[in-house]
């Protein structure tokens, strides 16, 4: 785990299984908060074709910068996940000055 002078961050959890949005919310958010208290965060609802219920879930109140779908067996969005990040990493390198540092993936 690594969390200096990141860009963005994405929390993914599986559509299918209503705990592991749970633990996004409980564990992770503040664990990377924490230590990256001013960096844009992406939603990721993975497995979505294995939701059962297709109307969607409503998800607790997360203030996140966006929130995408996707399901990597179909396909499904997988690329708006990376743009969505891309876009945020950028968003959030261009407002806070990196003083000519690049912007890493990692």
């Amino acid at each position: 785990m690594s969390y200096p002078d990141k860009h963005v961050v994405l929390y993914c959890y599986d559509a299918s299984r209503e705990e592991t949005l749970i633990n996004v919310v409980e564990k992770w958010m503040p664990e990377v908060m924490h230590y990256l208290p001013d960096a844009p965060f992406l939603l990721v609802s993975c497995k979505n074709d294995l939701r059962r219920d297709r109307r969607g879930r409503s998800t607790p109140s997360i203030n996140a910068h966006a929130a995408v779908e996707c399901s990597a067996k179909t396909a499904f969005g997988v690329r708006d996940v990376f743009e969505q990040a891309a876009r945020l990493g950028v968003e959030h390198a261009k407002l806070h000055s990196m003083s000519g540092r690049p912007c890493r993936v990692q």
